[in-house]
């Protein structure tokens, strides 16, 4: 004997119930994930976050757009709109395109750097997946000021860096030197100062934003030009006698360096002007320097003799008249 069932009010209520959680399980569950990419598009300010949302949940989302924990902006998927929560500049909801559910938010960061956040909300039905996270930083870059790119050595040498930035800022400088691939400091503030020497002619300068927790480096070169010379004294410009003893001063000067050598040379005049030439060369350990002349009857003296580690030849030369 078939006896029917009526359900009463109460147990209908707990039946629809259990019907939509298994129905909104199945939705929320099986349907295809809400598609989320976040793209920092240019590094500094004004800096654009091009956000694309394709929700695919029936239920109504989020999508919470926080700076520094701070709510700027929420998107609603039901109402397909954005809702702009602060009113300053720090952030500016500028498009936003609908477009097969896309919502593409474009925010401009004028003021401040920070950590940007863009994360869904849904509320009770499911656990929200990974926010997008990334840094924002003003456009800040090393400059170099009163920094030769060559010099004399033993000058002094007086250069500076500057972190230039849109934003306000404490900075820590580092200047150090590179000798052989290794660092030393050579100072603790934006000025660097030192002796013009061929053993300093790579730095780098190191300046610490404390704000943003970024360090910034600069090379520097410079090429260091050795001051050396030739200098002739006691040496004749007239000469009465066709067989007369030229006695000259031969002196080679450098910064690091001082040589004088006297260089006595004997010749037989046939034209009415002739030049002498004097060549040095820098070695190791000594100067030789010879003395020729354009004559046909050609002399040289050798004041030193040294094997050349350098190989750095400079000249000098005098024009003698014949007197007559």
């Amino acid at each position: 004997m078939f006896i029917a069932y009526k359900p009463n009010m109460m147990q209908i209520c707990v039946i629809f119930v259990l019907i939509l959680n298994v129905s909104l399980h199945f939705v929320l569950f099986s349907a295809e994930e809400d598609s989320l990419l976040c793209d920092d598009t240019e590094e500094g300010f004004p800096t654009v976050l091009r956000v694309t949302w394709k929700p695919k949940l029936i239920v109504n989302a989020r999508l919470l757009i926080n700076l520094d924990n701070k709510l700027v902006a929420l998107c609603e998927s039901n109402q397909m709109k954005c809702i702009k929560i602060l009113d300053n500049a720090e952030a500016e909801i500028v498009q936003i395109d609908y477009e097969e559910y896309n919502i593409t938010v474009f925010t401009y960061n004028i003021n401040s750097s920070g950590t940007w956040t863009i994360e869904y909300d849904y509320g009770l039905f499911k656990p929200a997946p990974e926010p997008c996270k990334f840094n924002i930083y003003s456009k800040s870059f090393l400059e170099l000021k009163d920094c030769p790119t060559e010099i004399e050595e033993r000058n002094m040498v007086n250069c500076s860096c500057e972190l230039k930035s849109s934003m306000p800022k404490k900075v820590v400088y580092n200047w150090l030197s590179i000798i052989n691939s290794s660092l030393q400091v050579m100072s603790n503030t934006s000025d660097l100062t030192f002796a013009a020497d061929k053993l300093l002619q790579d730095f780098l300068c190191v300046a610490e934003d404390l704000q943003a927790e970024r360090n910034y480096t600069k090379d520097y070169s410079i090429t260091i030009k050795s001051k050396r010379y030739i200098s002739l004294t006691r040496c004749p410009t007239t000469i009465l006698d066709q067989l007369q003893l030229l006695n000259c001063s031969y002196i080679y000067r450098s910064v690091t360096s001082y040589f004088e050598n006297v260089c006595d040379v004997s010749y037989s005049v046939s034209d009415n002007t002739y030049r002498l030439t004097f060549v040095s060369t820098e070695c190791s350990l000594e100067l030789m320097c010879p003395v020729e002349t354009s004559m046909r009857n050609r002399l040289t003296q050798v004041c030193s003799r040294a094997t050349c580690k350098y190989k750095q030849r400079y000249h000098k030369y005098i024009e003698i008249m014949k007197y007559t």
